[in-house]
């Protein structure tokens, strides 16, 4: 929130809701930070391409941010952003200008993004200094906002604040209208046929699949059964979220033995509130 006054009080509005008829809830306590001056009387920015992205598959974007600084706002020269998954920066500009990487600085994780800005010059200090980032990343939920916070790394004693879209749903990006209700994809073995014979070649197999547009987590699954459906190991059986996965199988089986040489069917199965989403698949064992 940025304001400009005059007004002495901030009104604030708690809605506590729960899918339980018998459960009660409570707020012992209400607490509100503050900081002044502000960086900008605002922060907006949109992000490019909002349509049409695949589910699962590195993307890459364009962050276009510009900052509403006025005489007394203390500008900013960081960013972040609430990523979805693991992002890779590949430019930066600053009022049409490409910043050098020695120029900046960056941090990565699997759901942030960083940038701050070295040089003293570069700070956003002005409206004329808009900002573009261009990054990969991997959308798996459709409707995912990408937001985040502008703040200043010489001002400790300021909040960050707060990104807001240029327009309703400049920052929301949605998949494919073909991967709605899709949950399990990419599911494959690689490689199809292998040796679990310990002379390095060809070792183990990797089950690879996708999990998207799952809010938290749910059941999951990896299994290998034998062609008359009797199960033979189970790989992974714990809950997760949208992600990407690899998972390995040796060639054990649940006694922890080498198993015969054959064909097997593999299984991927997540359990969801609606229903169960699985898909199968063979593998081979030489020997």
């Amino acid at each position: 929130v940025a304001t400009d006054g005059p007004g002495r009080y901030l009104q604030v509005r708690l809605n506590l809701e729960t899918d339980e008829i018998e459960a009660s809830a409570r707020v012992d306590s209400v607490a509100v930070e503050y900081s002044r001056p502000v960086m900008a009387r605002s922060v907006r920015a949109e992000v490019t391409p909002r349509v049409d992205v695949p589910l699962g598959q590195p993307s890459t974007f364009a962050y276009h941010l510009i900052g509403d600084v006025v005489p007394g706002d203390t500008g900013f020269d960081t960013i972040e952003l609430d990523m979805p998954y693991w992002s890779q920066l590949h430019r930066l500009t600053v009022g049409g200008r490409q910043i050098g990487s020695a120029d900046y600085t960056v941090t990565a994780s699997d759901d942030l993004l960083r940038v701050r800005l070295l040089r003293e010059d570069d700070r956003i200090q002005s409206r004329d200094q808009d900002v573009e980032l261009v990054f990969e990343t991997t959308v798996f939920i459709y409707g995912t906002v990408i937001g985040g916070r502008a703040a200043a790394s010489w001002r400790h004693d300021l909040l960050p604040q707060q990104i807001r879209p240029t327009r309703e749903g400049d920052l929301t990006v949605l998949g494919l209208e073909s991967s709605l209700g899709r949950v399990l994809s990419g599911v494959r073995c690689v490689p199809s046929v292998f040796s679990p014979n310990g002379d390095g070649v060809n070792d183990c197999a990797v089950l690879q699949f996708q999990v998207t547009q799952v809010i938290g987590t749910a059941p999951l699954q990896v299994s290998i059964y034998d062609l008359a459906g009797h199960p033979v190991a189970r790989l992974y059986d714990a809950p997760a979220g949208s992600d990407n996965f690899r998972v390995p199988w040796d060639g054990l089986n649940l006694a922890r033995e080498l198993v015969a040489p054959g064909l097997y069917l593999y299984e991927v199965r997540m359990r969801g509130n609606t229903g169960q989403f699985v898909r199968h698949g063979t593998v081979a064992v030489a020997y």
